[in-house]
């Protein structure tokens, strides 16, 4: 269905091989073996895994493998399903160094902006079937852009692949799904209360959700400084239909969930994503602060609301047994707001049976 088995990137695209290995527009055996040497050293970190998982399908698609595929089919080097075979991939490399320079090749269906990186874009895919044993290459029409627009519809529809992902790293991760809920429910009631005062939307709304599900993914690493360790993760993991944007406003969301609030640490979250940042930052530190007990029990009674920005009210009412110890973390909080030039009251109300 939707979820990869395994998924990798490796440092081998078609024009950083050509700068490297055809960079005078030379062709030659010596130069492709390079290239083929080349790539055969970036797979071999992965051949291994992948061949144990084993496929009943290899699938290309895009620049170079579209070139290739096309070639071979005009070439009459493909199968009846005008699939890529290893047998036409060695009549095409065989062909290709005949000629001397990238300006001599004559392909028919060879489109002139493919031209220059062809040598290397065919030396990679050569390397792939040998190192993978691939017999055989279904070629797909859908690329990154189709993939975009997928992404894009899914969000429409309420199908989001980024809500799936957020599920997936906490399940690789190990996160606690019902302390995560807590904090996103919670969180999300706080935001209610102040979406429109602070000009916040809905894509906030997803944010702040979003970094309260993965808040505590880097306790999978060590419980000292936790949240440095969930937003590196962030920060620097592969994550589907998360642009590095995204992934940087999660991070910086993650790291100050808790601990000190550095005067610095303002301005970097302000270059980062303005006033909003800062705002679903501490939204996220109440959240996860009222829900610090991890206990299913009913929390207080709790409102917040906002005079102005930069005057925030929080309300807590309810049995006086069970939040003593959470009032008196509310207003050492009111410190680490102050450090970000938020005014924190707190007002309590006990009521005891």
């Amino acid at each position: 269905e939707f979820e990869p088995i395994h998924t990798e990137s490796l440092q081998m695209g078609c024009v950083a091989f050509t700068k490297a290995y055809f960079a005078d527009g030379d062709i030659n055996n010596k130069a492709f073996d390079k290239a083929v040497v080349a790539a055969r050293k970036e797979l071999s970190s992965i051949a291994n895994t992948y061949k144990a998982a084993g496929w009943d399908t290899v699938v290309g698609s895009s620049g170079t493998i579209k070139a290739c595929r096309q070639i071979a089919v005009n070439m009459g080097w493909s199968d009846e399903q005008e699939n890529l075979t290893r047998e036409g991939l060695e009549k095409l490399k065989d062909k290709l160094l005949k000629f001397k320079n990238i300006s001599d090749m004559e392909f028919d269906g060879l489109k002139e902006d493919r031209r220059a990186v062809l040598p290397a874009g065919l030396a990679i895919l050569y390397a792939v079937f040998e190192v993978l044993n691939i017999d055989k290459l279904v070629y797909s029409d859908g690329a990154l852009r189709e993939g975009v627009m997928y992404d894009l519809l899914g969000r429409f529809q309420h199908e989001d692949i980024r809500d799936r992902s957020v599920q997936a790293m906490m399940g690789r991760y190990g996160a606690d799904a019902k302390q995560a809920e807590r904090v996103v429910e919670t969180a999300q009631h706080l935001f209610n209360a102040v979406a429109s005062t602070l000009n916040l939307n809905s894509d906030d709304s997803d944010l702040l959700r979003r970094a309260a599900y993965l808040h505590e993914m880097g306790l999978a690493i060590s419980h000292s400084g936790y949240q440095k360790h969930s937003a590196y993760l962030l920060q620097h993991s592969d994550i589907p239909g998360f642009s590095q944007i995204d992934q940087n406003h999660l991070s910086h969301l993650v790291a100050h969930h808790r601990r000190k609030l550095r005067v610095d640490a303002k301005l970097d979250v302000l270059k980062v994503g303005g006033n909003k940042l800062v705002y679903l930052c501490l939204l996220l530190r109440l959240a996860v602060l009222l829900n610090h007990s991890r206990s299913d029990e009913m929390l207080p009674a709790i409102e917040l609301t906002i005079e102005n920005e930069q005057q925030w009210q929080l309300s807590v009412s309810g049995d006086a047994k069970q939040w003593p110890l959470l009032v008196a973390d509310l207003h050492d909080e009111q410190v680490q707001f102050k450090h970000w030039d938020i005014e924190l009251n707190i007002q309590s109300e006990q009521f005891i049976d």
